[in-house]
C-alpha cells in the first residue's frame, strides 16, 4: 500500500515538472507490480495514451489496460497520460489496495478545467478568434452561444472544438442564416456533436445554416433530427443548409440522421441542402432517413451546382421517402447535379420510395456538363413510376453527362430498360468502362435506352479473368476480391488493403 502511494506521489511530481527516478523512491529491491484497470470518460475519438518508463501501453476499445512495472532500485520510473483536445487524464487520489497486484485501477479523463467547463460563451476565455488564436469550444453552452445574434459579428472567425458535445434538451439554431453567412472556419477535430433536435427558424436550416467560403471539417455528427415545416423553398440538412463560394466541407462522420420536410420544400438532404461552387469530401454517412414532398432533394446532397465537387463519399443504410410531386429529381446521392462532378463514391443498402419520375441512385436530374466516375451502387431498392434508374434519372437537352468506371449491382428494383441498366437516357450522356448486373428485375419500366455492359449475377462476378477491365486502375483506385464486386480504395470505410 505504501509503495503504491509513493508511485502516485511520483506521478504527481512528474506532472508538476519534476524528474523522478528510482533513486528518489524510499524503497527498492526489484519488486514487480502488475496493474490493470480502465479509463473512464474516454473521448469519442479515443486516442488516450498511457506511457510507463517510455513504453506505450495498449488501451483496448473499452478503455481497459494493463502493465507490469519492475521497481528495481536505480531504475527510472515514470507514468504519463496523453489525451486529445482539452481532455486531461489522471490516476485516483487514493487506492485502497494492500496487495502487490493492482486491479481495477480507474483512470479518469475529463475535458477542460472546472473554469473552462463553466464557460457559457465561446469568447469567455479571451481568445481573438484568429487562425492562430481560435475560439475553443469546451461546452454545449458555448456551442449554442455561436448562434446568438451578438455572435454574428464573429462568424468570420476560427473555432476549434476540443470536447465532445451533447446538445440534448438545448435549443439548437443555425450558425449562418439567410441574412448573414458563416464565413469563418470550424474544426471539430473529430469530436462528437450529438443529440441535435431542430425546428425551422430560417430558410437556411442546419447546424450551419448558410456558409460562404467557409471551412467545416473533422466533425462527428450523431443522432440529428431536423423537422422542417412551414418555410416553403428552403435549404435544409443536418450539417450545412447552403454552401456557397468555394466553401469546403470535409472529414465528416454522420450517423443516425433524420430529416423530415413534408411540405413544399426543396434542397433537402441528410448532410448538405445546396452546394454552389463548393467541395464535399471524405464523408461516411450511415443510418439515414430523409422524407420530403417537393424537388431537388437527395440522400446526401439536395443539389450541387457550378463546379461543385463530391468525392470520397460513402453512404450506407439510407431510406428516402417522397410523395405528391410527379417530377421530383430525387436520388440517394444528389437530387440535381449541374456542371459539377462526383467521383470515388458508393451507395450501399439504399431504399427509395417515391411517386415521382426523374429519380435514380446517384443523380435525379443532370444539367450542364457534369461527370460521374469511379463510383458504385450495391443492394439498393426503389419503388415508384418511370425514369427510375441506377445512376441518373434525367439528363437535360443541350447538356452532357460523362459516366466512367461505374458499377451497379443489385441496384434499384425499378431500373431503366428491361434488365437493370445503368441510365435512363443516353442521348446527352456518354458511358464508358461501366458494368451492371443484368439479373435484377425491372419493375414498371417504360423506357428502354440503356448503357453499360451487362454481367450476370454477383456470385461469379469479376473473377479476374472474365472481364478485361483494362481501363480500371486496380492499384490506386479499385481493389478486387475474386467472386465479389469491385471496391474503391479512396473512400471512408473501404476494406481494400
Amino acid at each position: 500500500m505504501k509503495k503504491l502511494l509513493y508511485i502516485l506521489l511520483a506521478h504527481f511530481l512528474i506532472a508538476c515538472g519534476f524528474q523522478v527516478s528510482g533513486d528518489d523512491l524510499p524503497f527498492g529491491g526489484g519488486n514487480v507490480y502488475n496493474a490493470s484497470g480502465t479509463i473512464v470518460g474516454v473521448p469519442s475519438i479515443g486516442g488516450v495514451l498511457i506511457t510507463v518508463n517510455g513504453v506505450d501501453l495498449t488501451v483496448d476499445e473499452d478503455g481497459s489496460f494493463s502493465f507490469t512495472e519492475d521497481l528495481t532500485e536505480g531504475e527510472s520510473f515514470d507514468i504519463s497520460f496523453d489525451a486529445p483536445g482539452a481532455f486531461d487524464c489522471s490516476l485516483p487520489e487514493s487506492i485502497s489496495l494492500v496487495s502487490a497486484e493492482v486491479e481495477d485501477l480507474e483512470v479518469t479523463c475529463e475535458c477542460g478545467t472546472p473554469t473552462q467547463q463553466a464557460f457559457t460563451s465561446y469568447s469567455a476565455e479571451g481568445r481573438t478568434g484568429s487562425s492562430l488564436d481560435p475560439f475553443f469550444i469546451y461546452t454545449p453552452a458555448q456551442f449554442i452561444s455561436m448562434q446568438a445574434v451578438p455572435a454574428q459579428a464573429d462568424w468570420d472567425k476560427s473555432f476549434v472544438q476540443v470536447c465532445d458535445l451533447d446538445l440534448d434538451t438545448l435549443g439548437v439554431g443555425p450558425i449562418g442564416n439567410s441574412m448573414n453567412s458563416f464565413t469563418g472556419s470550424y474544426d471539430g477535430q473529430g469530436f462528437l456533436i450529438e443529440n441535435i433536435h431542430m425546428t425551422p427558424s430560417d430558410p437556411y436550416y442546419a447546424v450551419f445554416g448558410r456558409i460562404n467560403g467557409a471551412t467545416i471539417e473533422n466533425i462527428h455528427l450523431k443522432n440529428v433530427d431536423i423537422d422542417n415545416f412551414g418555410y416553403g423553398i428552403t435549404y435544409s440538412a443536418a450539417l450545412v443548409g447552403g454552401c456557397e463560394s468555394s466553401g469546403m466541407i470535409e472529414n465528416i462522420l454522420a450517423e443516425d440522421i433524420t430529416v423530415d420536410a413534408n411540405d413544399i420544400t426543396s434542397h433537402v438532404a441528410a448532410l448538405v441542402g445546396s452546394m454552389d461552387a463548393c467541395t464535399l469530401s471524405k464523408v461516411l454517412a450511415s443510418d439515414i432517413d430523409v422524407s420530403y414532398v417537393y424537388r431537388e432533394n437527395g440522400g446526401l446532397v439536395g443539389r450541387a451546382l457550378n463546379g461543385s465537387l463530391i468525392s470520397q463519399v460513402g453512404i450506407k443504410d439510407l431510406v428516402l421517402t417522397s410523395t405528391a410531386v410527379s417530377t421530383g429529381y430525387y436520388s440517394a446521392m444528389v437530387g440535381r447535379l449541374s456542371s459539377s462532378d462526383i467521383t470515388d463514391t458508393y451507395i450501399q443498402n439504399a431504399a427509395l420510395t417515391t411517386s415521382a419520375s426523374n429519380s435514380a441512385g446517384f443523380v435525379g436530374w443532370s444539367s450542364g456538363n457534369s461527370n460521374i466516375e469511379k463510383s458504385y451502387i450495391i443492394t439498393s431498392s426503389t419503388s415508384g413510376t418511370s425514369e427510375l434508374a441506377g445512376v441518373v434519372g434525367r439528363i437535360d437537352t443541350e447538356s452532357m453527362l460523362s459516366m466512367n468506371d461505374l458499377f451497379v449491382s443489385n441496384a434499384i428494383n425499378a431500373l431503366s430498360g428491361s434488365s437493370g441498366e445503368i441510365t435512363v437516357d443516353t442521348s446527352y450522356g456518354t458511358i464508358s468502362n461501366s458494368f451492371y448486373d443484368n439479373t435484377q428485375t425491372c419493375m414498371g419500366c417504360s423506357v428502354t435506352q440503356t448503357g453499360g455492359t451487362a454481367v450476370s449475377g454477383t456470385s461469379t462476378l469479376f473473377d479476374g479473368t472474365s472481364l478485361a477491365l483494362t481501363s480500371w486502375d486496380f492499384i490506386n483506385d479499385w481493389c478486387l476480391v475474386t467472386g465479389e464486386a469491385p471496391e474503391l480504395r479512396n473512400i471512408p470505410g473501404s476494406t481494400c488493403n
